[in-house]
């Protein structure tokens, strides 16, 4: 039974591939788990000195660059492209936002373009999130994948499902539950529960994973059981400078992936409310750029 958990993992494995390049598949995981978690719980997390959204980031792969990606915002904080380097390429997602009639995020097709076989050969795959008027996200779909998302009175995810190309009968239901921690340096733990449907039936039941929160509301460390086939944990460190977060590293194993954020300060179009900081930290990567 743990090998139909294990081939559903590498399925989304592969979904991710196309969105960000295999040179870094493991990162992807990294950021898939950040959004379907979200943030901490709201009040917890002082975000008065993080203004601005990053206009660029670097991914660092043991010391060796893996990856540039450049990202415009519209008016409403939300970005409008992001130009990504890697492999000697230059890709872009584009991302066409629809709006309600009070300025809340609706819809986003986001065309994103990547080289499966970095081969020169461009491919390009449109996906839809959609939100409800309190700006979570409560979809994501493209032609192989659906995710559904519900939350709970407190703003938290709390249920996931995920449908290969749609199909109900196949369906994985992940089931988030938030828990005190009685350690002095986390704000809570977040443990996630998979079920895993067969033709329209219930065939195993187990956690996929640990989620640790510091007390400022960053994600400190995701532990996977010790039967997980290629995902033992996680471990994240921020470093600061003049009041900006400027470097996240996540540590897996003998790897080190650093994210290298760089803003600019000198526009207002990057400046943020105080209600989207640490969410947009959590989700840097272009495929999870939308979770808020």
């Amino acid at each position: 039974m743990r090998r139909k958990a294990v081939l559903m993992k590498r399925k989304t494995i592969n979904k991710i591939k196309k969105t960000i390049g295999t040179s870094t598949v493991a990162m992807a995981v990294a950021v898939l788990l950040l959004t379907s978690c979200g943030s901490a719980k709201e009040g917890d997390v002082d975000d008065s000195s993080q203004k601005y959204l990053p206009t660029k980031v670097t991914v660092v792969d043991n010391g060796e660059v893996m990856s540039v990606k450049s990202y415009n915002y519209d008016e409403h904080k939300n970005p409008v492209t992001c130009v990504k380097e890697e492999a000697g390429e230059q890709l872009t997602d584009t991302f066409d936002n629809t709006y309600r009639e009070d300025g809340t995020l609706e819809k986003v097709v986001m065309t994103g373009e990547y080289d499966p076989e970095e081969n020169g050969e461009i491919f390009t795959e449109k996906t839809t999130f959609k939100f409800d008027e309190h700006g979570k996200m409560i979809s994501k779909e493209d032609e192989n994948w659906t995710e559904k998302y519900a939350f709970n009175e407190d703003g938290q995810l709390i249920k996931q499902e995920s449908l290969p190309d749609g199909k109900e009968a196949y369906k994985t239901i992940s089931e988030y539950k938030y828990k005190d921690s009685d350690d002095e340096n986390l704000s809570q733990i977040v443990e996630i529960w998979n079920t895993y449907y067969d033709n329209g039936k219930a065939d195993l039941h187990d956690i996929d994973c640990t989620i640790s929160y510091s007390k400022n509301g960053y994600i400190t460390h995701i532990q996977y059981p010790e039967d997980a086939d290629g995902f033992p944990y996680w471990d994240y460190k921020y470093e600061n400078k003049d009041g900006l977060i400027t470097k996240i590293t996540y540590y897996f194993e003998t790897d080190v992936y650093d994210f290298l954020l760089e803003y600019d300060t000198s526009d207002p179009n990057t400046e943020l409310s105080n209600d989207r900081y640490v969410k947009y930290i959590n989700n840097i990567d272009s495929s999870s750029i939308y979770v808020y």
